[in-house]
C-alpha cells in the first residue's frame, strides 16, 4: 500500500492554494448534458482507478489570504475483506475535534456499494450501520441504549465518507458527467450531479503542474429542490480532489488533498 503522509503547515498551505494558476483555463461553455448515458454511477465508475494510500488532509477555509477553520483528517485507503466480500475499506479520524471521532466503513471493491458503516467518538462506538437486500440496519448506541431501525436503501446511494472515491473512480474524460446520491446512516439523502465544465493547472511551489478537472456539483434534496454544490478541481490522472471553491469567481475556497 502507497503510503502517502501529507503534513503541510500554514504558511505552506497559503502558498499551496494560492499558486493555483488561471493559466490555461480552458471553460467549456455550452456544453450539453448527456446524463442520459452516464444517469449511474455505476455505468460511468471504474473502481480500480482508487489507490490504496493513507494521508493527512489539512483542510482550511481562506478568504483573500488569511486561513480558519483548520480541520485535519487523517484517512487510510486499503484493499480488504469485509467478511468474504473484496472491499475498500476507508478509515477517517478528526485529529482535531475533541473527543477524536473515528469513522469506518466497507465499500464493495467493484461496485462501491456500502456494507457497512460505523462511527466512534475515542473508541466509545456512536453507530453502526449494516445493509443488506435495499436496506439500512442502523443501531443508535449514542444516548447510552441501543436503538435499532431500518429503513430502504436507494438503488443508487452510497455512503457520504467515500465522496472523494465516487469522484476519484470516474473518468472525467471520458464521462463528463456523473448523478450519484451520498448519505451519512440515520440522516437524509442527498442526490449530486457533477458535470466537468473545464480544465486548469495547478502550480505547486517546486515549479511542477497538476492538470485538473473542473467540476460543477449541483445537488438535489428529497424534495427536488436545487442548490449549487461548488466547484471541485481534481487531478486529471489520479482523480483526487485538490481544491474546492464554492464559486469560479471567489477569493474564499478550501484547499486540500494535496500530495506531495
Amino acid at each position: 500500500m502507497a503510503r502517502i503522509t501529507v503534513i503541510i503547515f500554514g504558511p505552506v498551505c497559503i502558498l499551496l492554494a494560492l499558486a493555483c494558476s488561471v493559466f490555461g483555463q480552458k471553460v467549456e461553455a455550452g456544453q450539453k448534458s448527456d446524463s442520459d448515458s452516464t444517469s449511474f454511477l455505476d455505468r460511468t465508475h471504474d473502481a480500480s482507478r482508487i489507490e490504496e494510500a493513507h494521508y493527512k488532509l489539512f483542510i482550511y477555509n481562506q478568504n483573500k489570504g488569511v486561513p480558519s477553520n483548520l480541520s485535519v483528517l487523517e484517512r487510510t485507503i486499503s484493499r480488504e475483506n469485509y467478511r468474504t466480500i473484496p472491499s475498500i475499506k476507508i478509515s477517517e479520524i478528526n485529529d482535531v475535534s475533541k473527543p477524536r471521532t473515528k469513522t469506518v466503513l466497507y465499500i464493495d471493491a467493484k461496485s462501491l456499494k456500502p456494507l457497512y458503516f460505523e462511527m466512534s467518538d475515542d473508541d466509545t462506538p456512536l453507530v453502526r450501520a449494516t445493509f443488506d437486500n435495499g436496506k439500512v440496519r442502523i443501531i443508535d448506541v449514542s444516548s447510552g441504549t441501543e436503538k435499532v431501525s431500518e429503513t430502504e436503501l436507494p438503488p443508487d446511494a452510497y455512503l457520504s465518507n467515500s465522496f472523494s472515491e465516487l469522484v476519484e473512480a470516474n473518468d472525467f474524460g471520458k464521462n463528463p458527467v456523473s448523478i450519484f446520491s451520498v448519505f451519512t446512516p440515520g440522516k437524509a439523502v442527498g442526490r449530486f450531479r457533477v458535470e466537468r465544465i473545464g480544465q486548469q493547472k495547478f502550480d505547486l511551489p517546486d515549479g511542477h503542474q497538476i492538470d485538473c478537472w473542473v467540476l460543477k456539483f449541483t445537488k438535489t434534496d428529497s424534495q427536488g429542490a436545487e442548490t449549487p454544490g461548488g466547484y471541485r478541481f481534481v487531478d486529471k490522472k489520479s482523480g483526487k480532489v485538490i481544491m474546492f471553491k464554492s464559486s469560479l469567481d471567489s477569493d474564499t475556497f478550501i484547499s486540500y488533498q494535496i500530495l506531495l
